[in-house]
């Protein structure tokens, strides 16, 4: 039994609160300490908006960001990317010193969400994880258990491509399919951090740091992670969604999820997530690709509620 896991921004909120997902993002950026960040995105970017960007997606204005003057474009996305960097890196506790202070000791805390799953013996070494979150919280935890993770990087050279990894064995791959905010961006390729640290904005060239969803064009480096997570998915016996929308503008992400189910079913794809209502947004994408939606409806809430088993329960239950 092979798992593939889709990580959406819900995963982390459910263990962090104060993380923004795409709909608050700009809301949370317009408090105390990150109001100058906000202001300074809002001096940008408002008047080529046709709403206001409090109550704007973040990943909404990222793609509408394609069709700016560069300029704008540019000065916008340097001054996002440092935000996204405040609020979470500093939310999830994933900048360099936390990571550190957490790896060494210095930090302890009870068992979070992920380190509960990563630590349950029913997990293959063979399972994988697909994540569209640019934060490191489940990095961190994967770090915590084997020091070093497969991001299934290429690193390009003069010399063409060759495969990049930061460990020979991984147990548990990692795969930022829309970048992370550990990735070093180099005229020659990317390296990678341990933990978050600012990403830049590359002024010439693809950049591939942060991306949005349904971006344009994928730049080679994350398109080999992408070929390489569709791979192992059409492999893998079972797709378990965790805190993820289906937004319908990730046509790419779609696209994934759709050749799954060509493939394997759509009995076999697992599904965490916080639906308000049948009629929500989120409840409608699901219907819209998967079909009736089945699955645990309480977010990743390990716990369980009642008589209700938690999560990680459901994950490897296999009397449905």
């Amino acid at each position: 039994m092979v798992r593939a896991f889709l990580i959406g921004a819900g995963a982390t909120r459910a263990q962090y609160p104060r993380a923004p997902v795409s709909s608050d993002f700009f809301k949370l950026l317009n408090n105390r300490p990150t109001k100058t960040l906000f202001n300074a995105i809002k001096t940008i970017i408002q008047p080529h908006i046709t709403t206001s960007l409090e109550d704007s997606n973040v990943e909404d204005v990222m793609m509408q960001s394609y069709n700016f003057h560069p300029s704008v474009r540019t000065s916008f996305l340097e001054s996002l990317y440092a935000a996204i960097y405040e609020l979470l890196a500093k939310q999830t506790e994933s900048d360099e010193d936390s990571i550190h202070k957490y790896l060494t000791g210095q930090i302890t805390r009870p068992p979070t969400r992920f380190k509960t799953l990563l630590l349950d013996n029913r997990l293959d070494k063979n399972d994988f994880f697909m994540t569209l979150n640019y934060d490191l919280y489940l990095d961190r935890e994967v770090l915590a258990i084997q020091r070093k993770i497969d991001y299934g990087l290429q690193e390009f050279s003069r010399d063409g491509m060759h495969p990049f990894t930061l460990s020979r064995e991984p147990h548990f791959s990692v795969y930022h399919l829309h970048g992370s905010l550990n990735w070093r961006v180099r005229a020659d390729g990317v390296g990678v951090a341990r933990g978050a640290i600012t990403p830049q904005y590359i002024r010439k060239g693809s950049n591939l740091c942060l991306i949005p969803p349904g971006k344009k064009e994928l730049n080679p480096i994350l398109k080999s992670i992408w070929e390489t997570a569709e791979k192992r998915l059409l492999e893998a016996d079972e797709l378990i969604i965790i805190g993820c929308s289906l937004n319908p503008e990730d046509t790419e992400l779609i696209d994934l999820v759709t050749k799954f189910i060509d493939n394997r079913g759509a009995d076999n794809i697992k599904i965490i997530y916080q639906f308000t209502s049948s009629q929500s947004t989120e409840y409608l994408n699901y219907e819209k690709i998967i079909g009736k939606v089945k699955g645990y409806p309480h977010g990743f809430n390990i716990n369980g509620l009642g008589s209700k088993p938690g999560a990680i329960e459901f994950i490897f239950d296999r009397s449905d």
